[in-house]
């Protein structure tokens, strides 16, 4: 492997055909048992590639992080404009017919001929950009589904958020309502109230399921050359970054980006510190407040663990999602390489989500406990990761590693 990376480019250079640029055209994708339209969130991203492509947005978002236009292939632009919806299907596809032969393989997300972006029921969130890039990028370009979603994660900080149409595609993002759906669903309630109260019928939204799926692999200077989101685009109070640390980074669009994948697909808008000491259904009974996401939601805080005023690195690999209870008890109590050496040796451990309002259909989320001592009662916390949050501590804290080895080199 390692030899095929560093002798690539010189194929390149020789002209010698990528099999990859060859067939990139040739697939034909099936999908098998429709699910109907994805969730919002997959919606919105296709807008924002097709807002992206038409503009030039997207090819300068991608220059800037070092993605030329040459690397595009042929039609590429006007694929990424031509992407119509977003779809589920249990299974998906590939088919390809090389030097006469036919070859299938099963994917997880792949665009068929009416330009519609499949995705399986398990595909994860970046599978989306995997099936795009694989579509509109030449061989060659390492890390290209990634360096897309930055590209894209740029083009959408500059978009701002974008309302779709209601009533066509699933929603499980409760926290992505926009003001404007916002403002139509409160009229909508407050009209079908009753006059003698004043108050709108309650509104019950789907519940939010975790979807783990993997974190990109990133290095600290990715967060540092991310596009930064402005306090307004956020709705949060500007603050005043401290000389000589590394608060003067934050609000970039991959951490935030990162934040809303560890509080929605990782916890379903559920504390780490909780979810340590009970299962979902204990801390979130049934028709109570604390059972609507949305509530959760806003009592919610994507903690870093070291600080970043002491350096800390941006990125779920520092993060843990706490409550504002438990924010304020651990907040300065937690010690990142601590919790590294635990997270090494942690004990498995599983949480039960509710898929639907009732709670009779769960969701198993494979994850892992720590035992946290603290210095007052109750002196230990536990606290749960699912494993792709752990995965990305420890990759992360190796990227760390070798970042600062090398600044010792270059010194």
């Amino acid at each position: 492997h390692d030899w095929i990376v560093r002798s690539f480019p010189l194929l390149r250079e020789a002209c010698i055909a990528s099999l990859h640029d060859s067939a990139i055209t040739r697939g034909r994708i099936t999908a098998s048992e429709d699910a109907g339209e994805a969730e919002t969130r997959h919606q919105e991203t296709v807008r924002i590639i097709q807002i992206g492509a038409s503009r030039e947005a997207l090819t300068e978002a991608l220059h800037r992080i070092g993605v030329l236009r040459n690397k595009i292939v042929e039609g590429g632009l006007g694929l990424m404009q031509s992407l119509t919806t977003v779809k589920r299907a249990k299974t998906i596809t590939a088919s390809y017919r090389i030097a006469g032969s036919t070859y299938e393989m099963q994917i997880s997300a792949g665009i068929d001929a009416e330009n519609i972006v499949w995705l399986t029921n398990q595909a994860s969130d970046m599978a989306l950009y995997e099936a795009v890039a694989h579509r509109v990028f030449r061989a060659g370009v390492e890390d290209m589904p990634y360096k897309l979603y930055r590209a894209v994660e740029a083009v959408r900080a500059k978009c701002g958020q974008l309302v779709l149409p209601q009533g066509i595609f699933g929603d499980d993002d409760l926290h992505r309502t926009s003001a404007v759906e916002q403002k139509e669903l409160t009229k909508t309630s407050s009209n079908a109230a009753s006059a003698a109260t004043g108050h709108g019928k309650k509104i019950l939204g789907q519940v939010v399921t975790p979807n783990p799926a993997p974190f990109p692999r990133v290095k600290p200077q990715d967060f540092a050359s991310s596009e930064k989101l402005t306090t307004r685009q956020m709705n949060v109070r500007p603050r005043n970054p401290i000389p000589g640390t590394n608060s003067g980074v934050r609000n970039t669009v991959l951490e935030e980006k990162e934040k809303t994948q560890l509080k929605s697909e990782n916890y379903a808008f559920h504390c780490q510190a909780c979810l340590g000491r009970h299962q979902p259904d204990k801390l979130t009974p049934a028709y109570t407040y604390l059972w609507e996401p949305s509530y959760r939601a806003g009592h919610l805080e994507a903690h870093h663990v070291k600080h970043l005023q002491n350096q800390g690195a941006l990125g779920a690999g520092n993060l843990l999602v706490l409550c504002e209870y438990h924010h304020d008890f651990l907040g300065d109590q937690l010690d990142q390489e601590d919790l590294l050496g635990r997270l090494r040796v942690a004990k498995k451990a599983t949480r039960m989500f509710s898929k639907d309002l009732e709670g009779k259909e769960k969701k198993k989320v494979d994850g892992c406990e720590i035992d946290v001592p603290v210095d007052v009662s109750p002196f230990i916390i536990t606290i749960f990761f699912t494993n792709e949050h752990v995965a990305a501590w420890l990759d992360r804290a190796e990227n760390v590693l070798a970042n600062e080895s090398e600044l010792e080199v270059d010194e």
